[in-house]
């Protein structure tokens, strides 16, 4: 055997090693796992089952049971779902075993008779006063709640989501007050500009003035200063009156 195939020969073999080592392990751990019982539907476990009606569940029976409102809130459970009332860890509670199809309707969050609804085009619904506090709701607000899709005719909606406005930040604030200095900056700046150029405008009116000021105190016929008046303000000359 020449010295390369004794290396190859020992690289096969230390790789064989290592991988019955590996297998070895994934053994070992693969009997301490215990494998979990699979997980059993809310349907097939014991219990009452009924529909949902905005506040309660109802049994055929006409039995009704409180739904929690923090449960119906989260879940956002629809007029008309299937509930199941169960017993888990010692605790009884509900579970939801089918869901009625769904709609979303746009709205306005209001108070009839002391109670919250949701004032929608097709008419208006009982909303969870928790789910309203949770979005922190007020009168006048823009929600969206969800209902049944066959039928709009049920006394309940479940509430979505209410819009909210974008609260004043200190950088909104600071320019909300800063936008009429900037304003009147403006308009002061366009002032003395209209200004400065009507000042621009009468200087060449001056120098004329000044120019036959300074032509008539040289005339020939030798009137000074105290000879200037009326006639050579408004043009006497060259109005044909003559100078005396």
């Amino acid at each position: 055997m020449t010295k390369n195939r004794k290396s190859e020969h020992q690289l096969i073999v230390q790789a064989l090693n290592a991988a019955e080592t590996n297998i070895r392990l994934a053994k070992q751990l693969l009997s301490g796992v215990r494998a979990e019982p699979p997980k059993t539907s809310p349907k097939e476990l014991p219990g009452i089952v009924g529909t949902f009606d905005g506040e309660n569940m109802l049994t055929k029976e006409g039995k009704k049971f409180a739904v929690n409102p923090n449960y119906a809130s989260k879940s956002v459970l629809v007029y008309g779902d299937t509930l199941k009332r169960i017993e888990e860890g010692g605790r009884e509670m509900f579970k939801q075993i089918e869901r009625v199809k769904r709609q979303k309707v746009e709205g306005v969050l209001a108070k009839k008779d002391g109670k919250w609804v949701a004032v929608t085009p097709d008419g208006s619904y009982r909303v969870s006063p928790v789910a309203v506090e949770f979005y922190g709701g007020q009168e006048g607000g823009e929600v969206v709640v969800v209902l049944p899709l066959e039928s709009k005719n049920v006394p309940y909606a479940a509430l979505e989501s209410i819009k909210k406005e974008r609260p004043a930040t200190a950088e909104t604030a600071e320019k909300s007050a800063e936008a009429p200095r900037k304003t009147t900056a403006r308009k002061k700046t366009a002032v003395r500009k209209v200004t400065k150029k009507k000042v621009e405008e009468k200087k060449p009116e001056e120098e004329k003035v000044e120019e036959k000021v300074e032509e008539f105190r040289h005339h020939p016929s030798g009137c000074g200063d105290d000879d200037l008046g009326l006639g050579m303000a408004f043009g006497a000359k060259d109005e044909g009156l003559g100078v005396l």
